[in-house]
């Protein structure tokens, strides 16, 4: 397991083992391109975990932080994106001594059209 270097408060990429017992790895992530300009992220909440850190690569394919979410988090809808353009994401699990897991990689393509498709009383740029 690794602990990202930006969780440290570094600017550095590099990465360093951290303590094995870390939040565990998710059973389920998912990335749907849910309109034009929207993504809705959503994984498994894990045991361990105090808050989750959503990531998306930038155009040189480094990961940077979205979004902060605290433990009970299940699911964030990233907002404000160019339509028909493919996202990666990642998600980590960080406990309470910062010790971080990624729980989840995955890459999702925004549409054409305007439609969205929201997860039933998911606001959008919200996090639940």
């Amino acid at each position: 397991m690794w602990r990202s270097a930006r969780l440290q408060g570094r600017q550095d990429h590099e990465h360093e083992p951290i303590d094995p017992a870390a939040p565990s790895a998710a059973a389920e992530f998912v990335a749907l391109g849910s309109s034009a300009r929207t993504v809705s992220l959503g994984w498994t909440p894990q045991a361990g975990a105090t808050a989750y850190t959503v990531e998306r690569k930038n155009a040189a394919g480094v990961y940077e932080p979205v979004a902060t979410l605290d433990a009970s988090a299940g699911q964030f809808i990233d907002d404000g994106l160019a339509r028909n353009t493919s996202y990666g994401y990642r998600v980590l699990a960080v406990d309470a001594e910062g010790n971080a897991a990624v729980i989840g990689e995955q890459t999702a393509t925004t549409g054409e059209d305007e439609a969205v498709v929201t997860p039933a009383g998911l606001p959008v740029g919200k996090a639940v």
